[in-house]
């Protein structure tokens, strides 16, 4: 599933100036100063003059008028933001950490907040009008460290809106919801049903461009002061006032983004391409060049396209889908991840095993699920197997059916507003498989051959190949996975044990291993697990 991260508009006038302002009037209140001593904190020229009506201009503001004297007394303030370093490797984006405001679990689409530690430290100028007047504040700065409050809790509130561009895909989201199999219901009404209910719409002045915006409260944000020179009153004979300067500081987490994460499918609607990463990734195939020998070396073990879409989760199809499911079938590797598009004309179809668009099959690997087709549905009933999830949670395997031309189709109808993915994995656990399904796998000795490297990559670098010269560890191997008693070495094809002698004698005659000291040419030394650069391949490089 898409997950983006766009900057929120206006971090400054909704969010820093009101956190700012919260904390200079508490400290005004701590620090005795008269509740109506105005703040400028106006930019780049403290005698500007604010909007009307805005916080800079309250009605309250003995000195609301539209020139401020500088003989006034006032607090000047600015403000300088740090980003500790320690924090920002912990910031969480794309990992759960704080709550969704919307959140929509039928189409799994879900919003929330991005935030990053602050330090704000408040440079303040006060002005006294009187000697008097700066004495006392002076004292009852004093008085509060006296009583152990250097240290202050406050309690800030700011609102943010939402990304433009967030609200428009929630738009899209929505039209594409109500196109197919529609629910009828009205987009104000989806908004106010998913959205937290902390929610507002404000106006500007004149009651017009009305904007969703999120309203939050944040506690225990601690506040300290430093006083160094908070007992030096410097006098300015031009306006015959007392000025002092002081420090204030204080962390908080700043929301300076919104997080999204959206699905690829809306009621069986691919959403339109301007909101997924649509490129084919660059492939070095795709240039004329010249390399060094060891970079030669490298692209003949490394393959970048199976390095993009493979890996432990295997290869997803389309490679765009980032999807993975929420539980895994115990002792499997996945292979592939396939997105799907249920047909409504014929609910039941799901598609055809074999044909993969962009991607294709090896030839062994194809020719083995068409002879294991009846075991493909089952855990463990072959070396490969199908499930069919739901969302992120798999079905039984008796919901699905495959044929012998790899057909798979659905017991029951599928619901085109859910999203279905066929994942396809190969069995770990070869010893739990059926007798029957061990003697196929034996006698399709090219597919066991990438199972085993994959499982035991040094079976393919033993220098006497898959029989001869077992040390420990590969014994330990064998036993687990085909049932061979423990011991220094491969027993006698008479004596194996845990399965019919004629099934491994099948399996070591199939694969031409008794006396190859060869290593196997679809070994993969860099991606040795990697089940997918094994079994399936980007169409592209086979041209």
């Amino acid at each position: 599933m898409p997950k983006v991260t766009t900057e929120i508009p206006e971090v400054e006038e909704c969010i820093k100036r009101p956190i700012v302002f919260d904390v200079i009037r508490e400290m005004i209140k701590q620090t005795g100063l008269d509740p109506n001593t105005p703040i400028i904190y106006a930019g780049e020229t403290a005698t500007s003059i604010p909007q009307v009506g805005s916080t800079l201009d309250d009605s309250n503001d003995p000195y609301n008028a539209q020139v401020r004297l500088p003989s006034q007394d006032r607090l000047i303030i600015s403000v300088t933001e740090d980003y500790p370093e320690e924090t920002g490797m912990t910031m969480a984006i794309n990992r759960p950490e704080v709550p969704t405001f919307f959140a929509d679990t039928d189409l799994s689409v879900y919003m929330k907040p991005v935030y990053e530690t602050t330090l704000f430290t408040i440079s303040v100028r006060y002005r006294a009008l009187t000697k008097t007047q700066a004495d006392k504040w002076r004292n009852n700065l004093y008085r509060s460290i006296g009583k152990m409050k250097m240290g202050y809790q406050h309690q800030i509130q700011y609102h943010y809106p939402l990304p433009n561009s967030f609200m428009y895909l929630l738009y899209v989201i929505w039209q594409m919801r109500e196109a197919n199999l529609p629910l009828n219901e009205a987009l104000g009404a989806y908004i106010k049903r998913c959205m937290d209910p902390r929610f507002t719409v404000i106006t500007n002045q004149a009651g017009k461009a009305p904007t969703l915006v999120m309203r939050e409260s944040q506690v225990c944000v601690i506040g300290n002061y430093e006083i160094q020179d908070a007992a030096k009153f410097d006098r300015d004979d031009s306006t015959n006032t007392w000025e002092t300067g002081f420090d204030y500081t204080f962390t908080a987490d700043v929301c300076h983004q919104c997080w999204m994460e959206y699905p690829l499918m809306v009621h069986n609607q691919l959403i339109p391409s301007q909101f997924y990463t649509n490129p084919w990734p660059v492939d070095w195939r795709d240039f004329i060049h010249q390399t060094s020998l060891s970079k030669w070396a490298l692209d003949k073990i490394s393959d970048p396209i199976q390095v993009m879409a493979g890996g432990v989760q295997g290869i997803s199809i389309p490679y765009f889908d980032d999807w993975l499911p929420g539980q895994e079938l115990p002792q499997t590797i996945m292979i592939a991840r396939i997105l799907l598009q249920v047909d409504q004309a014929n609910p039941q179809n799901i598609l055809n095993l074999g044909q993969l668009g962009d991607f294709v099959w090896d030839s062994d690997v194809l020719a083995y699920m068409t002879a294991a087709y009846q075991g493909l549905a089952q855990w463990c009933g072959a070396a490969i197997t199908v499930t069919l999830y739901r969302g992120s949670s798999p079905l039984a395997s008796s919901m699905i059916s495959i044929d012998n031309q790899l057909n798979i189709t659905s017991v029951y109808p599928l619901d085109p507003t859910a999203i279905y993915h066929l994942v396809v994995s190969f069995n770990t656990n070869l010893i739990d498989m059926p007798l029957a399904a061990k003697m196929l796998l034996a006698s399709f000795g090219t597919v066991a051959i990438k199972i085993f490297t994959i499982l035991k990559p040094r079976l393919a670098a033993n220098s006497g190949g898959f029989y001869a010269d077992m040390n420990i560890a590969d014994s330990a191997f064998w036993t687990g996975v085909i049932g061979l008693p423990e011991g220094g070495s491969i027993p006698a094809l008479n004596s194996v044990g845990g399965i019919p002698t004629a099934l491994f004698n099948g399996i070591l005659t199939t694969l031409d291993m008794t006396n190859n000291n060869s290593t196997p040419s679809m070994w993969n030394g860099s991606h040795s697990f990697n089940a997918a650069c094994l079994f399936i391949t980007s169409a592209r490089s086979n041209q």
